[in-house]
């Protein structure tokens, strides 16, 4: 697979079709728009292709480190609410690096989201405002030539709502292949996040009736053939990963 790199100043979200491949957004860039017809998502990245190893003889899984996005630009995504979230930035086995220059908006849900051993950094900006209020949310970036109003149906909220999150990682295990290789399970049972903090950078904001800034969850799916409740709560915490630097965050 191809790297890909995104340098244009405006990116339409519906264009970006893709799996397996590892995606730069350079400085310049700015990905934006509604995310409500869009499954959720803003950017979102699946990682069940094989390729050929450098040596051209072994015909292997793509690794975590060769699929997802790392993000030096600007992601600005909105159309979410308290009981319908959207997300900024999806990747399953995969890599999301926001960068020192990179910021993630987002209005209702979640800024980063990682599955199944999927390695979440952030070194830039993320931002969850809890509010529905799209002209203001286009603002908080540049280059967005046509602001957008609010829906039919839709009002403008003025307090946050919901529940929200800036970095969501979670592992059950459960992503499938493409149609190509049988559907077999992938990924691993770990999650991987890191925040580092550097005077302004690094910095999450999320606010809502619960607003949390970092989440991380795993969940055992050794017994995948049964699906009750009860092995779906199974946790298993010695996989999950967190760190941070800024010791007076709770």
């Amino acid at each position: 697979m191809l790297q890909q790199q995104i340098k244009s100043l405006m990116i339409h979200l519906t264009i970006l079709k893709m799996e397996s491949e590892y995606v730069t957004i350079d400085s310049s860039a700015l990905v934006a728009g509604d995310g409500t017809n869009l499954a959720g998502q803003g950017l979102s990245m699946a990682n069940s292709l094989f390729r050929w190893d450098k040596d051209n003889v072994t015909y292997r899984r793509s690794k975590n480190t060769e699929s997802g996005y790392e993000n030096s630009g600007k992601v600005n995504i909105w159309g979410g609410s308290d009981t319908d979230a959207v997300t900024g930035i999806n990747v399953a086995y995969g890599t999301i690096e926001n960068k020192d220059s990179g910021e993630v908006y987002v209005d209702h849900g979640n800024a980063l989201v990682g599955t199944d051993g999927s390695i979440l950094t952030n070194k830039g900006k993320i931002v969850v405002t809890g509010l529905y209020d799209p002209a203001t949310q286009a603002g908080y970036t540049t280059g967005i030539t046509n602001a957008p109003t609010a829906l039919t149906g839709r009002s403008v909220e003025t307090a946050p709502k919901g529940e929200n999150y800036g970095i969501v990682g979670i592992s059950t295990k459960d992503v499938l292949d493409h149609n190509n290789y049988n559907r077999d399970r992938y990924g691993e049972n770990k999650v991987n996040i890191t925040n580092i903090a550097d005077g302004a950078n690094g910095t999450i904001e999320v606010a809502g009736e619960m607003a949390v800034g970092i989440y991380a969850n795993n969940v055992n799916q050794k017994e995948l053939h049964t699906k009750t409740l009860m092995i779906h709560n199974l946790q298993k915490s010695n996989d999950v990963t967190v760190e941070y630097d800024n010791q007076k965050c709770n």
